[in-house]
């Protein structure tokens, strides 16, 4: 599946848990992840969508250990299962969740 019909389905699954999953568009700071994901009940995720034959490149890398270093995690979504695992681990539309 192509990274851009992978990021369109996890948009599509974020909404149905009654979130926000928002192009996260940082101008002058290359690497950001892809998505910010905004869950009922102040959950925020940041997620970094690739293709099976993608790769992380080194700047990304970097900027994931920085965002890590501050406590919040990136998840990186290679498949179709691993964006259904994540949207499953979001927990409900009130905001319990992972």
């Amino acid at each position: 599946m192509k990274e851009t019909k992978l990021e369109q389905y996890l948009v599509k699954e974020i909404k149905k848990k009654n979130g926000l999953c928002l192009k996260l568009v940082s101008p002058g700071t290359k690497g950001v992840p892809d998505r910010i994901v905004i869950m009922p009940g102040g959950k925020t995720f940041f997620v970094e969508m690739k293709r099976v034959s993608g790769r992380i490149d080194p700047l990304q890398k970097y900027v994931h250990k920085q965002f890590n270093q501050r406590g919040h995690k990136v998840y990186v979504l290679w498949t179709k299962e691993q964006v259904n695992e994540f949207v499953k681990k979001l927990g409900d539309r009130n905001g319990d969740s992972i």
